[in-house]
């Protein structure tokens, strides 16, 4: 005896959503939108399509999104890196050279990019100063740009999500690195950091 399976009801009256994809909008060279696309349904059969903007990306501010294509994200981060290598403030630089001067280049990582997971914060990626992997450190040179009331509101939610990912940050001054002869202090303060 063949059973048949009965088909379910409609659903009126309860509104539906769901995901049916993505679209990646080319704005020019360095701008892009990514939407997400969802279908409602009101609870009548009543369909609409919408677009809900998920990332933005303009220079160095990336978003995320639950379905962004990870390949395109770091290939960006990449170009992110190198455009920030280049334009190295002195301060920067001179740790940078004191690092490797004092033979532990092979230690850290200059303008590391640093994914981020999307259950801790909306950002793909942020790019440390300098990230010492062996001891999940990462120690950042700010200058007078960090004084400003809104960029130090960026820098400690930047701080809450590295922080959340496992890093621990240390921060000094331009002067500072520039008040320190080969940076003996602060290279000092580096190796010998503990939680």
């Amino acid at each position: 005896m063949e059973r048949k399976s009965k088909k379910s009801a409609p659903s009126y009256g309860l509104p539906t959503s769901k995901l049916v994809g993505y679209k990646k909008e080319k704005i020019n060279d360095y701008k892009y939108v990514i939407y997400k696309i969802i279908e409602e349904d009101d609870g009548y059969g009543n369909k609409t399509t919408r677009r809900l903007k998920e990332v933005y990306i303009d220079g160095d501010n990336y978003g995320i999104s639950g379905a962004y294509d990870k390949d395109w994200i770091k290939k960006k981060a990449e170009e992110f890196r190198q455009s920030l290598i280049e334009k190295a403030t002195k301060a920067e630089r001179k740790l940078y050279n004191s690092l490797v001067d004092a033979g532990l280049g092979d230690i850290f990582e200059f303008q590391k990019p640093i994914f981020m997971d999307k259950q801790i914060c909306s950002k793909s990626f942020y790019i440390v100063d300098f990230l010492f992997p062996h001891k999940k450190l990462i120690v950042e040179i700010d200058g007078k740009y960090h004084n400003d009331k809104f960029v130090n509101i960026d820098d400690t939610l930047r701080e809450i999500h590295l922080n959340m990912a496992g890093y621990n940050i240390i921060r000094f001054t331009n002067q500072q690195v520039f008040d320190d002869v080969d940076c003996k202090n602060i290279i000092n303060k580096i190796l010998n950091y503990e939680k």
